[in-house]
C-alpha cells in the first residue's frame, strides 16, 4: 500500500469542515454501556499497555527483584485507577475544547495526556523510593541517555521546519544546538508552530522557541519569525476614490518592498548554501521578480475591483467604524509556494544537492516519527535505529512544514497501519508489541483514507492509493 502525499488538501478539509459532517466511525455502543464507559475501556488498554511497556523498560536498565516489579506494577495500577476515576467525573467546559482524547495518538503521551498524568502523579518518586542508589543512579543514567536522544530527533525536525520558513543556514542551525539545554530546556516535542493549534494537538510556538535561544537572525529572518499583526489596510468611506486609490498605491510599494527583501534573502541562501553561480544567480532573480509582479498585480486588482461600487453605494451603505473594507498584505510565503519559483531552484541547484536534500529530509521525518513511537513504546536505542532505518522508506512529503497539527498524527498513523508495520512488529518485544497494538486501534482504513478517530467521529488525515 502507498499513500499519496497529497496532504494540503486532505488537511484543508480537517480545518474546514464541520464535525457534523465527518464520516461516523464510532463503534455501536453496547446496550448495557454508556458513551463514557466505552471510552473508559479504550483509555485502560491504552495505559496498561503503555506502562507496561514502561515498567519493562525500567526492567532493563534497573534489573529489578520480583519483589520491586511487584511493587512497581501494584504503583502503576493504583495510578491509572485514579486516572480513569478522575476522567469518569465531569470535566470543565475548558477541559473539553480538543477534538482528540487525552488518550489520542500523540495527545497521550504529551503534557495532561492521559500517560502523562498518571506519571506525573508520584509515579517516578515511588519508583525512585523502591530502588537502591545503584538501581537509582543507572534508571537516571537511562532516562537522561533516553531524553538526549529523542531531544535530538526533535530538535532536527523543529530546525527543519523553521528552516524551511526562515532559511535557516548550516551555520545559524550550528548556533541553535548546543544551546539546549543551557538557554532552552531539551524539547519533549516536535509539534512547534509559527501558527499553533490547539484544537487537536497543542502545539507550541516557533517564536516563544527562538524568543530564548541566542542566533543572529537577517532583518528578513526576524521579519519571518516576528510578522506584524497589523498589515492590513482600512479603506475608510469618506476617504473617497482618490483616498482609496493613494492607499492601494502606498500598500503596493510596501508589498514590494517586503516581497523583495524576502526574494535578495532567499537568493542570498542559495548562493552561500548551495554556490550557485552568477547565471543561476541571475536566473533566480528573473523568476523572483516575476512571482512578484504576477502576485501583487493580482492582489491590487482583487482590491480595486470593489473601488467602484463602494464609490456608487458608500452613501447608501450601513457601516460599523465608518470602513468599507479591509485587504491583508501578501502572504511572506508567497515565493516559496509558487511552481515558478520552485522549478527556477531545481534549475539551479544541481540534481545530486536536490536528491541529497530530499533524503536528508526524508531522514529528519523518520526520525521525528520514530521518536514519536518512542514515547509510546519505551524503545531501546537499537530498536529506535532500526525503526527509523525501516521508516526511510516514507514517502517524501512536500512542504511538510506546512500541514500544521495534523502531520504528528499522519505520521503515525502511517508508521502502525501502513506496508512497513508487519517488519516494525519483528523488532518490537511482547510488551511493546502490546502497546502498539493499542497505538493503532485509533487509525482506520476507511475507504482508502486514513482516518482518526475523535470524539465520536472520524477525522480524514491522508488518501490510500494501492
Amino acid at each position: 500500500m502507498k499513500y499519496k502525499t497529497t496532504f494540503m488538501r486532505w488537511l484543508s478539509i480537517i480545518l474546514i469542515l464541520p464535525l457534523a459532517f465527518l464520516v461516523h466511525l464510532a463503534p455501536v455502543p453496547a446496550q448495557d454501556k454508556t458513551p463514557l464507559e466505552l471510552e473508559l475501556e479504550v483509555r485502560q488498554t491504552r495505559l496498561e499497555a503503555h506502562f507496561e511497556a514502561y515498567a519493562a523498560w525500567v526492567d532493563r536498565q534497573c534489573d529489578l527483584s520480583d519483589e520491586q516489579r511487584s511493587q512497581l506494577n501494584a504503583a502503576i495500577k493504583q495510578g491509572i485507577e485514579k486516572s480513569q476515576e478522575l476522567y469518569a467525573k465531569p470535566q470543565p467546559a475548558n477541559n473539553n475544547q480538543s477534538h482528540l482524547y487525552d488518550y489520542s495518538p500523540v495527545r497521550f503521551v504529551a503534557i495532561r495526556g492521559a500517560a502523562w498524568g498518571v506519571s506525573q502523579a508520584g509515579l517516578q518518586e515511588y519508583l525512585a523510593k523502591i530502588l537502591n542508589d545503584k538501581q537509582r543512579e543507572k534508571l537516571q543514567a537511562a532516562k537522561t541517555k533516553r531524553r538526549q536522544e529523542l531531544h535530538n530527533l526533535f530538535v532536527e525536525y523543529v530546525l527543519h521546519n523553521a528552516g524551511e520558513v526562515l532559511y535557516l543556514t548550516s551555520k545559524q542551525k550550528g548556533q541553535i544546538k548546543p544551546q539546549f539545554p543551557f538557554q532552552h530546556a531539551f524539547l519533549d516535542t516536535g509539534a512547534y508552530s509559527f501558527s499553533p493549534q490547539t484544537h487537536l494537538l497543542q502545539e507550541k510556538s516557533m517564536d516563544s522557541l527562538f524568543d530564548r535561544i541566542k542566533i543572529e537572525l537577517d532583518p528578513v529572518q526576524e521579519n519571518l519569525l516576528n510578522p506584524s499583526r497589523k498589515q492590513v489596510i482600512r479603506f475608510m468611506r469618506d476617504d473617497g476614490l482618490d483616498g482609496w486609490k493613494k492607499k492601494l498605491q502606498a500598500g503596493v510599494e510596501d508589498q514590494q518592498k517586503k516581497l523583495y527583501q524576502i526574494l535578495n534573502s532567499r537568493i542570498d541562501y542559495l548562493k552561500s548554501e548551495y554556490q550557485v553561480d552568477s547565471t543561476g544567480i541571475r536566473y533566480l532573480e528573473v523568476a523572483g521578480k516575476g512571482v512578484i509582479v504576477r502576485e501583487i498585480s493580482k492582489w491590487e486588482d482583487k482590491i480595486s475591483y470593489n473601488f467602484d461600487f463602494w464609490a456608487e453605494n458608500r452613501n447608501k451603505l450601513i457601516i460599523p467604524g465608518q470602513f468599507l473594507g479591509v485587504a491583508r498584505g501578501i502572504k511572506n510565503d508567497i515565493l516559496d509556494q509558487h511552481p515558478l519559483w520552485n522549478h527556477a531552484v531545481e534549475k539551479v541547484i544541481s540534481q545530486s544537492i536536490v536528491e541529497q536534500r530530499r533524503m536528508e529530509s526524508q531522514a529528519i521525518i523518520a526520525g521525528y516519527a520514530t521518536a514519536m513511537l518512542d514515547q509510546e513504546l519505551w524503545l531501546s536505542s537499537g530498536q529506535r535505529d532500526d525503526i527509523a532505518a525501516l521508516l526511510l522508506a516514507f514517502p517524501h512529503v512536500e512542504d511538510e512544514h506546512h500541514h500544521g497539527h495534523a502531520f504528528e498524527l499522519c505520521l503515525v498513523g502511517i508508521a502502525v497501519l501502513g506496508d512497513q508495520q508487519k517488519e516494525l512488529r519483528l523488532i518490537l518485544n511482547e510488551n511493546q508489541l502490546a502497546a502498539f497494538n493499542a497505538l493503532q486501534g485509533p487509525f482506520q482504513n476507511q475507504d482508502d483514507y486514513l482516518m482518526i478517530q475523535s470524539k465520536g467521529d472520524a477525522l480524514p488525515l491522508q488518501q490510500f492509493v494501492e
